[in-house]
């Protein structure tokens, strides 16, 4: 058995930007390895984010091993000797056994080609829970779900169902929604439920649904009463101590003009002590007067006051300081008590969503893909050699993890286990990311557990994951790779500069990600431009300025040589690339996107739809003239009056036979009887639809027949299911030297082109979530409630959790 030690430890971590080459860095590891052991392969796991990733991985390395099994070793120069001398240097071999160990490790690969693990960690969970089924109280026979949008809304047809027949649902879903109402938000019961049911795949929540519990009424009533009355005695004392100090003052007939500050200081604390305890506590005038004896203004006249001030300041302290020691010791209970109080409906609701969804993936037979992670974390985070692992433990001895900065942490507290095996064993083991690039936090990903390595997060200071971490310290050896080997040497220069100077001013605490972000650039790689350009007009004009800007800029660079395929345009969403897509195929500039390759913008496919309407309620007359609309549109009925067609729509026997009459033959009884994907090949095929658009039909039908293998709807079924999806479906066409390409920024990640345009770059990005979820460690007022999900409020600096708040809006 071949191990990789090393003096540096065996934990490689790479830290690069843009252009650094972590891709080739990690081939080069892959490539290490089996040329100095070729049957290793079997054993190494190379773990990425994308599918497209993974594909240029694999094409990476049996590139690199076909050029080596059949170069001319002792001719090569350049690049490719610098690679050969490298990988000579990495696995200490001569060049001519490192070759003979090339032929050897590509021919092991392609007649093994299934042990050639290079995959996505999705897929590499998936295998698991898949091997492990039965242990994992799953149907050997469960599909995946990708959909889970989709497992939402039947999750929330099941809630809306139940909520008629279940008296303490609809008392709950009421009082929720009145919540919403009042608070000025959305109180649309459907999109309110299906926004809020999304928490339910949130890796965040893992662990804390489950512990809810189950709420009534009733039992929130009792709660918020419990709730109320502890705030009501909290105020009322602090209103008494008030009152006492005020009393004081008046028994004494001292004047509140006497006072330093009057009524912006400590008398005015002492007259309305709630207001201020709520705004944050005394202030600045009152910590004066308390810690330096500033009780009169410095030119005070009313001495006599003065004088009776002093004689009961020592009281008024005595009354100021039982007040304080009374909100250091409540206020912050208070304060979560009242967010708590008005989260209770939110969290009732979440656990009938989270009961609800359990019966639909049980009468699905499904497993969403988003349940992956929790459903191997609740076994690996309480073992220290996890069952599920034991198997793969001993397959997969190396473990190289790209793009580390977009893994979440349920994600890498899951790949631990194995990389600690490893490492155990004396194997090399491999991280590569670049904290800058990190872009998925909303799918849970986590930049700063890579900036932190090799420390790993472990708020619930676990012995298990505390001895991981130690193993990861242990055999920690860090690089970076410096160099850009993509761009040119303009547009290095100005990034590095940019990026210095927004870590020292803008980015605060989170410059670490920028430390030594200098690159090296190709001095001869030159001839690269940036250009700026600020929008100085009106609001009103913007987006017309910005799409003639943009088809400007192309226009130009078409200009200078360039083809429309060498141009991409990034927008942050979807709604900005449809409107840059639009403009500039107006202005007669071919663009690829995902908007203009939308299923459901092709005229062909609105036509199948009308027909599944028409078949679907027969009296249908507005499908029946967007029928004929349709066909009229391709010439079917030469010159005739359109008016005089179309009326032939308000009437279905007289439709049908202007179908007929132009050779268009159907029978309506036996397309009524036919399956969902044979009424579809037969309606093209009457129409002759994948003659006029192939591209078109031939992927409607695989939504057709993917649908149809999922469920027995038939035309029903699909039309809603259609309406759902129609927004997302889109023909998935390779990229074209004669179109522009139109994305976001999303889809764009690993992806490189020669001119970039940055398109609406005004919008802010948001940072931090709504909610977070805490323990109640036996809480005596509310011993009933576990967890309890907080709102990302302000208040929650003033609550024991304000520490959560702080380190969620830092990220």
């Amino acid at each position: 058995m071949y191990c990789f030690m090393s003096a540096r430890g065996n934990f490689h971590v790479y830290k690069s930007s843009a252009g650094s080459g972590k891709t080739h860095t990690l081939t080069m590891v892959y490539l290490s390895i089996v040329l100095k052991r070729p049957t290793d392969f079997r054993h190494i796991l190379a773990i990425t984010f994308t599918n497209k990733a993974a594909n240029e991985i694999k094409q990476r390395i049996l590139d690199t091993l076909k050029f080596l099994s059949s170069a001319d070793v002792a001719a090569l120069s350049g690049f490719d000797k610098e690679k050969l001398n490298q990988l000579c240097e990495r696995t200490g071999l001569e060049p001519m056994p490192l070759q003979e160990n090339a032929r050897q490790a590509l021919g092991l690969i392609l007649h093994h080609y299934h042990d050639f693990a290079v995959s996505t960690i999705d897929s590499f969970v998936h295998k698991i829970i898949r091997t492990f089924a039965f242990d994992l109280k799953l149907m050997s026979n469960f599909e995946v779900e990708m959909d889970t949008d989709m497992l939402l809304r039947l999750t929330v047809d099941k809630v809306l169902a139940d909520a008629g027949r279940n008296a303490g649902l609809t008392s709950i879903l009421v009082n929720y929604i009145e919540d919403q109402a009042d608070n000025d938000e959305n109180w649309q019961i459907d999109t309110l439920l299906t926004s809020f049911a999304k928490n339910l795949f949130n890796e965040s929540a893992a662990g804390y649904i489950d512990r809810i519990g189950a709420y009534t009424p009733e039992s929130i009533k009792a709660l918020q009463n419990n709730i109320s009355e502890y705030i009501r005695k909290f105020y009322e004392e602090i209103e008494n101590l008030g009152n006492q100090a005020i009393s004081l003052i008046d028994s004494h007939h001292i004047s509140p003009d006497v006072f330093y500050r009057k009524d912006s200081g400590i008398y005015g604390y002492f007259n309305d002590p709630v207001k201020r305890i709520e705004k944050g506590g005394p202030n600045k005038y009152v910590i004066e007067t308390v810690e330096q004896g500033k009780w009169t203004p410095a030119n005070n006249k009313l001495i006599k006051d003065e004088e009776a001030l002093m004689e009961i300041k020592d009281d008024l302290l005595s009354i100021y300081h039982r007040m304080q020691r009374l909100a250091e010791e409540r206020f912050p209970q208070v304060v979560l008590y009242g967010i708590l109080r008005n989260n209770l409906y939110p969290m009732a609701v979440l656990n009938a969503l989270s009961e609800r969804l359990s019966l639909v993936l049980k009468e699905r037979n499904v497993v969403p893909i988003a349940a992956f992670n929790k459903i191997i974390s609740e076994i690996v985070m309480h073992e220290p050699v996890p069952f599920i692992y034991e198997r793969t433990g001993e397959k997969y001895r190396h473990f190289l993890v790209d793009e580390f900065q977009d893994t979440s942490v349920m994600q890498w507290q899951n790949l631990l286990p194995m990389l600690d095996n490893a490492l155990s064993t004396g194997h090399l083991n491999m991280i590569v990311g670049d904290g800058k690039q990190a872009i998925y936090r909303w799918r849970n990903g986590d930049a700063d557990q890579f900036v932190n390595l090799p420390q790993v997060s472990n708020p619930t200071g676990s012995l298990i994951v505390a001895q991981r971490s130690a193993s990861l310290a242990r055999e920690f050896f860090q690089d970076k790779l410096t160099k850009n080997w993509r761009s040119r040497k303009e547009i290095v220069d100005f990034n590095n500069r940019f990026f210095c100077f927004a870590a020292n001013w803008f980015l605060n605490e989170k410059s670490i990600y920028y430390d030594e972000v200098m690159q090296e650039a190709d001095p001869a790689k030159t001839g690269g431009l940036i250009r700026i350009t600020l929008y100085t007009g009106t609001a009103d004009n913007y987006e017309e300025a910005m799409c003639d800007q943009v088809l400007d800029c192309v226009n130009e660079n078409v200009r200078a040589g360039y083809q429309p395929g060498d141009i991409c345009i990034l927008v942050r969403t979807n709604v900005a690339g449809q409107v840059i897509a639009s403009h500039l195929t107006e202005s007669g500039i071919k663009v690829v996107s995902s908007d203009s390759l939308l299923l459901n913008n092709a005229a062909e496919v609105q036509f199948l739809i009308s027909w599944f309407r028409l078949l679907f309620n027969p009296q249908d007359i507005v499908s029946a003239a967007h029928i004929l609309e349709y066909l009229y549109s391709c010439g079917t009925f030469g010159a005739a009056a359109r008016h005089a067609m179309l009326q032939q729509s308000l009437d279905i026997a007289l439709f049908y036979k202007l179908l007929d009459e132009n050779g268009f033959h159907i029978n309506v009884q036996e397309l009524e009887a036919q399956a969902l994907f044979d009424q579809t090949q037969t309606l093209i095929r009457i129409f002759r639809l994948n003659e006029i658009a192939p591209l078109y039909t031939q992927f409607f039908l695989d939504q057709i027949l993917s649908f149809s293998l999922g469920s027995d709807q038939g035309i029903s079924g699909f039309l809603e299911y259609w309406e759902q999806q129609k927004a997302g479906l889109s023909v998935v066409l390779p990229a074209s030297a004669d179109a522009v390409q139109v994305m976001t920024i999303h889809k764009a990640k690993g992806l490189e082109f020669p001119v970039v345009i940055a398109a609406f770059v005004d919008y802010t990005v948001r940072t931090g979530r709504d909610y977070t979820w805490v323990t109640l460690e036996d809480d005596p007022l509310l011993p009933e409630v576990k967890v309890a999900m907080l709102k990302l409020t302000q208040k929650v600096l003033n609550t024991p959790f304000a520490a959560l708040y702080e380190e969620e809006k830092a990220k």
